[in-house]
This record gives C-alpha cells, sequence and structure tokens, in this order.
C-alpha cells in the first residue's frame, strides 16, 4: 500500500478544491450547484459533530466551504 506524506494529501486537497471551484464557477445553475455542495457539506459536519471524531475534522469541513461556494453561500 502506497503511504501518502502530510504534503502529498494537501496538494491532493488544493487540486480538488480548485477542480470544484472551477465546477461551482462554470456550472450553468450555480445557484442549485452551490446550495447541493453547501448540504453536503452541512450533512457532514452534523455526521461528525455527532460523533467522537476529532473537532479539526469540523473546522476544516467548515473552512473547505469558505473556500469551495461562492460568498453568499458559505455562511
Amino acid at each position: 500500500m502506497k503511504q501518502f506524506s502530510a504534503n502529498n494529501i494537501l496538494g491532493q486537497l488544493f487540486a480538488t478544491q480548485a477542480a470544484i471551484r472551477v465546477i461551482v464557477e462554470t456550472h450553468p445553475d450555480r445557484d442549485a450547484l452551490a446550495k447541493a455542495i453547501d448540504q453536503e457539506i452541512e450533512n457532514g459536519i452534523s455526521s461528525f459533530l455527532a460523533s467522537s471524531a476529532p473537532d479539526d475534522i469540523v473546522a476544516g469541513l467548515q473552512e473547505a466551504k469558505q473556500i469551495l461556494l461562492p460568498p453568499k453561500h458559505a455562511d
């Protein structure tokens, strides 16, 4: 099994975020797409808050939401 460093994972995360931002920016119905992404992230946050997962996971989801979504959907 391939081992991943924190920097490798960070690079993959950055590339994924960049791709999602492009999808959101170029989608024909940006509002609907942003709303769906927002709902999925909120579902993830709710799941992690209901578990014993580290708080850093929820913080990461909230930060990703700010990066990925247009400003009016990131609140």
